[in-house]
């Protein structure tokens, strides 16, 4: 597959896939207990909000996983 050439509409696409998948395996989880409990003060809702301003001002990827994880894991702890 190396002399394989894509479009960069092709690429651009592709390049979504990461965040489209991160997103599908963490939203059923995140929004469930809000539904069944109606509270925002969650970890899972508290670290997916803390993810996604990271992500909104540009942080990358990794870091943005590794500290919406360890803030997950710290506001269960307290919340």
């Amino acid at each position: 597959m190396p002399r394989l050439t894509l479009p960069p509409s092709a690429l651009r696409i592709l390049n979504c896939v990461p965040a489209a998948v991160l997103s599908a395996l963490i939203a059923e989880p995140i929004l469930n207990p809000v539904a069944s409990n109606g509270s925002f003060l969650q970890p899972s809702v508290l670290a997916a909000v803390l993810c996604l301003i990271m992500g909104l001002i540009g942080m990358p990827m990794l870091l943005t996983v590794i500290i919406g994880m360890a803030s997950f894991w710290l506001l269960g702890m307290w919340v």
